[in-house]
């Protein structure tokens, strides 16, 4: 499974409303407070959906609930992919596309694969923890 993707949102037949993002906005800050890097992180990928730069969080069944410092590694390895390209904003953006591609194409991992491998040629490091990330095959 892949664990990068961002999507907040879920089955519902109620249709929230403002009050309802900003309540849960303002439960989001508590649950953080003394953490503010982790706030401020959270409301870094607030933004990169709203513009539509995130991705999405997949959801699973209830036997197969992730770890919170799973979901943390994920996020860690997003922001090391966007930190160590900061002074070329192409590869990250470039990162975000194909991840956005692979889930709504629903191409397979063998080509999702080499179209991050291209990307991040000379940065083995970066290759090795993505495919970590990769579902077992």
């Amino acid at each position: 499974m892949l664990l990068f993707f961002f999507v907040f949102g879920g089955v519902s037949t109620q249709k929230l409303t403002t009050d309802d993002a900003l309540s849960y906005l303002k439960q989001v800050k508590i649950m953080f407070q003394g953490q503010r890097d982790k706030y401020d992180r959270f409301l870094d990928v607030l933004n990169d959906f709203k513009s539509q730069r995130g991705c999405e969080i997949t959801l699973i069944g209830e036997d197969e609930a992730p770890t919170k410092r799973t979901f943390d590694e994920a996020l860690s390895f997003v922001n090391k992919i966007k930190k160590r390209f900061q002074t070329d904003g192409h590869v990250y953006e470039s990162f975000l596309d194909i991840l956005k591609m692979h889930r709504e194409e629903h191409r397979g991992i063998a080509e999702f694969y080499q179209e991050v491998a291209m990307l991040f040629d000379g940065h083995a490091d970066l290759l090795d923890e993505f495919t970590r990330f990769l579902p077992d095959t």
